[in-house]
């Protein structure tokens, strides 16, 4: 399972509060923004997403 987190990648604590609060250890926290991380996942296998955005709509959001 992947978290895509966008406040992750601009400051190193955030990500390791994520990473001290992730509920499981198979979640993979992922920082970035979702437009430029999604394509690099492996998508050859049948997957359940949750997009779940914390903003506004946006031409970014829409493309995912």
């Amino acid at each position: 399972m992947f978290s895509i987190e966008k406040g992750a990648a601009r400051n190193k604590t955030i990500l390791e509060r994520y990473e001290a609060n992730k509920p499981y250890k198979c979640i993979e926290i992922i920082p970035g923004q979702s437009h430029v991380e999604l394509p690099k996942l492996d998508w050859t296998e049948n997957s359940i997403i949750w997009l779940d955005y914390d903003g506004g709509i946006s031409s970014d959001v829409l493309a995912d």
